[in-house]
């Protein structure tokens, strides 16, 4: 709700602020988030185990456990954000094809959320011991839930100072998650 009526009533130059800084805000929280997921998965589950025995490759495994993580834990999110911020915008500019853009734009968030926090797994899992790592991921993904709350209780108040700060590059947005004309292009 809050972002639908910062999208319809912002002036033209803070809605690519505010992508950059809901690009940026997203990426880290949906990773910490995924990060306890991915430890009870790879680590935790005992069925790891019986799955390494099945005449399937262990990539194999790790691919459908990727795919799995993905599709019910990042993609109802993005999907979420991106027809609320997609909606809004297509109202606003009257173009429905702002929705396909900002879903494609959000689903590649997701992805690069995925990665983050995957990364962040096996970095931890080559610096500290597989018995620590479920203890030091799970603290960083209790930090991640209540990240969000923090924010919009203890920030909401100064969101625009903070998007007045965030760099513009609205060249990069612009046309494409707001502001038509290129998506125009492509499709007629």
């Amino acid at each position: 709700m809050v972002l639908n009526i910062f999208l319809i009533n912002a002036e033209e130059f803070l809605i690519g602020k505010a992508a950059v800084l809901l690009s940026l805000f997203i990426i880290p929280v949906l990773a910490l988030f995924l990060v306890n997921g991915i430890i009870k998965e790879m680590f935790m589950d005992k069925n790891i185990d019986s799955y390494l025995v099945l005449p399937v490759t262990p990539k194999a495994v790790f691919s459908v456990k990727l795919f799995y993580q993905f599709t019910f834990k990042v993609l109802p999110i993005v999907l979420f954000i991106s027809m609320a911020a997609g909606l809004t915008l297509a109202a606003r500019y009257e173009s429905p094809l702002l929705i396909l853009s900002n879903i494609v734009y959000f689903i590649f968030i997701g992805a690069v959320s995925t990665a983050f926090a995957y990364l962040i797994v096996f970095i931890v899992t080559k610096i500290s011991s597989a018995k620590r790592v479920g203890e030091i991921l799970t603290l960083a993904g209790g930090f991640a839930s209540v990240l969000p709350y923090f924010i919009i209780m203890a920030g909401s108040q100064y969101l625009i100072g903070i998007i007045d700060f965030m760099p513009d590059v609205s060249f990069i947005f612009s046309g494409f998650l707001y502001k038509p004309e290129i998506v125009k292009y492509f499709c007629c």
